[in-house]
C-alpha cells in the first residue's frame, strides 16, 4: 500500500498495519558533512543556530524558572514568562517577511540577534516578575525573527 500524499508535509504512515516503503529508492544518500561543503557552512550554522536558541531557551526558563519565582516572586504568573516567549515566537516568525522586505536578509537575521541578546540581558535583570515577563516576550520575538529568517 502507498503512502497518501499530504502537501509539504511529508507523508502519512500507511493504513491498516501496511509496512512503509520508500517512494524513491533511487535517490543517492548523502553525509551529514554535505551541509557544511560548498557555501553552506555558514547557513547550516545559522539555521543551527537559530533553532538550538529556541530550544534552549524553553529548557533554560524550565529549569531556572522555579528559582526566579523564589527570587523575585510572582508564582501566579509562573507560566506567563513560557507562553509570552512562545506567543513573541509565533508573532516574531509572522513578521519576518516585513522586516525581511524592509532590511535585508542579513540585517534582518543581525536585528533578531541582536535583539534576542538585548531581552536576554533584560532577562536577567529584571527585579520583578513583569519585567521578567515582558523581556521574555521580547526574547521570543526576536527568537521567531531570527529563526525564520534563516529559512527564507
Amino acid at each position: 500500500m502507498r503512502h497518501r500524499a499530504v502537501g509539504i508535509v511529508g507523508y502519512l504512515p500507511p493504513l491498516h498495519g501496511a509496512r512503509a516503503t520508500t517512494v524513491d529508492s533511487g535517490v543517492a544518500k548523502g553525509s551529514w558533512s554535505e551541509i557544511f561543503r560548498n557555501g553552506l557552512g555558514l547557513y547550516s550554522a545559522l539555521v543551527i543556530g537559530g533553532i538550538a536558541m529556541n530550544a534552549t531557551q524553553m529548557l533554560v526558563i524550565a529549569i531556572i524558572m522555579p528559582t526566579i519565582v523564589r527570587d523575585i516572586g510572582g508564582a501566579s504568573f509562573y507560566t506567563w514568562a513560557a507562553m509570552l516567549y512562545t506567543i513573541g515566537s509565533i508573532v516574531g516568525g509572522a513578521s519576518t517577511g516585513m522586516v525581511w522586505s524592509r532590511l535585508g536578509a542579513r540585517r534582518a537575521y543581525t536585528l533578531g540577534a541582536g535583539v534576542f541578546a538585548l531581552g536576554t540581558v533584560c532577562c536577567a535583570l529584571a527585579p520583578n516578575i513583569g519585567s521578567l515577563i515582558a523581556s521574555r516576550g521580547v526574547q521570543g520575538w526576536a527568537g521567531g525573527s531570527s529563526r525564520e529568517a534563516v529559512w527564507r
